[in-house]
């Protein structure tokens, strides 16, 4: 029962950087609006994270087309 400690702990210390992270968004407004303001970071954060997947994924296909274009003129 060694591993199942280690991912417990792993998991409390998201889940109180999830609540620093309401506190930190609860500052300066109401109790209310604490959990939305996260989610609203957390729903801008996660597409910032899409657009830089989704650009890479662009640039690895852009790249992988032209190795492709090289190799059927040579």
């Amino acid at each position: 029962g060694d591993p199942t400690p280690v991912t417990l702990k792993k998991t409390t210390r998201i889940g109180t950087f999830l609540k620093s992270l309401d506190l930190y968004s609860g500052l300066g407004s109401t109790n209310d609006a604490a959990p939305w303001g996260t989610s609203v970071l957390m729903v801008a954060l996660i597409s910032l994270l899409f657009l830089f997947l989704w650009t890479l994924l662009l640039i690895c296909n852009q790249t992988v087309q032209v190795d492709f274009i090289t190799v059927d003129w040579a």
